[in-house]
C-alpha cells in the first residue's frame, strides 16, 4: 500500500462517528471543541437575549399603563372643566414623551425578536 492509501484508511469509530487520519493528531477533537464552545455561547446569548425580552415587554405594559393613566387624568380634567391650559399642555407633552418611549420599546422588542430568530436558524 502507498502512504496515500494508508492516510485514507479509517483511523477509529467513536460514538458512531467515523474519523479519518488525514488531519493532523488531535485535530477532531479541538473541532468538536470549538463547536461545542460556539454552541455553549450561542444558547448563553439566546437566554440574555430571552430575559432582555421579558425585560422589555414589562416596560412596555408599565408604560403603556402609564399612557392609560395620563389619558384617563386628561379626560376628567377636560370633563370637569377647571384644567388650565399649563395642566393640559403638560398632560400633552407627557403624553407625547410616553408615546415616543412606548414606541422604541416596540421596535428594541421587535429588533431582539428578529435577532433570536437569526440565531435560531
Amino acid at each position: 500500500k502507498s502512504d496515500f492509501a494508508k492516510e485514507e484508511e479509517p483511523k477509529e469509530q467513536e460514538a458512531g462517528r467515523l474519523t479519518f487520519s488525514t488531519a493532523p493528531l488531535g485535530k477532531e477533537s479541538s473541532i468538536d471543541h470549538t463547536r461545542d464552545e460556539l454552541y455553549a455561547e450561542s444558547s448563553l446569548m439566546l437566554d440574555t437575549m430571552r430575559r432582555e425580552l421579558a425585560k422589555l415587554r414589562v416596560e412596555n405594559l408599565d408604560l403603556k399603563q402609564q399612557l392609560e393613566e395620563i389619558r384617563f387624568n386628561a379626560r376628567k380634567a377636560a370633563s370637569s372643566g377647571d384644567s388650565s391650559a399649563a395642566k393640559a399642555a403638560a398632560t400633552t407633552h407627557q403624553l407625547h414623551d410616553l408615546r415616543a418611549a412606548n414606541q422604541r420599546l416596540a421596535e428594541l422588542a421587535e429588533e431582539r425578536a428578529l435577532e433570536l430568530q437569526s440565531m435560531k436558524k
